[in-house]
């Protein structure tokens, strides 16, 4: 999710956990810089390769199995002291080491809520991990979460971080539920069509839980659909755009293989104002149409480039015909 939300779980996890003592370690501060520190990974680039970029964000520093090396790394500036022309360890170092090793394990685990895919289980496998039961961005979860950290630094009781805590719980189960019933509306308008889906998905849209994009395959064509599961009444499925699936890029196949793993395998041509892309298709405009807001082309030498299309230039654009 984005980083005020990661950094108030960490703090309200580490709070939580530890408390928080009037004048002595500040274990918010150690939990929100732990729960942000795996976005570092955004400095992994490439100008050379602009696949490594894409391929290493939420890799390695957002796995289970880097948490104890991640979290040291974080309490490494704050472990030491100098007293009396000496430096050595604090005296409650070792708050400090378990406050940035509860904030940065949050990280990775509220990652693998959302649509994006998160190497959750690196080393031991390399498969992209997304639940896609809330959006990468939601108010509902930050600013209690905020609320929380900030009431429990002030009253020095570890009550107000566990209700925060407590409350995400439920709202997650909510997205849950909702992700449950997007899914059966998604399904129910695919057996209208008469298709057995393949690998069906459905993900929140921004900041809601009742607005969802739901894509699936059927004999090699991809479809992506409008969900709504609104509070009261029936969820539905409004027919969305459609579109082969692409299945080889011949002149740059390693390219295609890595970029396919990345977007879980939906991927479809397209035809952009700087020339053909290939897409990935979890991610567009409208929830029913395949408008990517991201994919992989070449530019006027030949070399491979990351396309990025903003919203806010879509939305300057004619909407394109659906395609069936």
């Amino acid at each position: 999710m984005d980083p005020i939300t990661q950094g108030a779980l960490g703090a309200a996890v580490a709070q939580g956990v530890l408390g928080e003592r009037r004048g002595q370690t500040r274990v918010w501060l150690y939990g929100a810089l732990s729960g942000m520190a795996a976005d570092l990974d955004v400095l992994i680039r490439s100008s050379a390769d602009p696949l490594l970029a894409t391929e290493y964000h939420r890799h390695f520093t957002h796995s289970l199995a880097f948490v104890p090396v991640g979290g040291a790394l974080v309490a490494l500036p704050f472990l030491f002291r100098r007293t009396e022309g000496k430096v050595g360890l604090r005296p409650d170092a070792k708050l400090v080491l378990l406050a940035c090793w509860l904030g940065y394990l949050t990280h990775g685990l509220l990652d693998v809520f959302t649509s994006y895919g998160t190497m959750l289980l690196w080393p031991f496998t390399n498969a992209r991990y997304a639940w896609d039961g809330i959006s990468i961005v939601d108010p509902i979860v930050t600013v209690p979460l905020l609320i929380g950290v900030v009431l429990t630094r002030r009253r020095a009781h570890k009550k107000f971080a566990r209700a925060a805590l407590l409350f995400m719980g439920l709202y997650f189960g909510l997205g849950a539920f909702q992700h449950h019933r997007a899914l059966s509306a998604q399904a129910a308008l695919a057996a209208a069509r008469g298709h057995a889906p393949e690998r069906p998905r459905c993900m929140p849209g921004l900041a809601t839980l009742t607005g969802w994009r739901g894509i699936y395959v059927h004999q090699g064509v991809l479809y992506a659909d409008e969900v709504h599961t609104p509070w009261s009444g029936a969820a539905t499925a409004r027919p969305g755009e459609s579109a082969p699936l692409a299945t080889a890029w011949p002149q740059h196949p390693e390219a295609f293989e890595r970029w396919r793993h990345f977007a879980d395998g939906y991927i479809a041509w397209h035809d952009g104002p700087d020339g053909r892309f290939l897409g990935d298709e979890r991610y567009g405009r409208r929830p029913g149409a395949l408008d990517p807001m991201w994919g992989l082309g070449v530019d006027d030498e030949g070399r491979l480039v990351r396309v990025n299309r903003r919203p806010e230039v879509f939305a300057d654009e004619a909407d394109p015909p659906p395609r069936r």
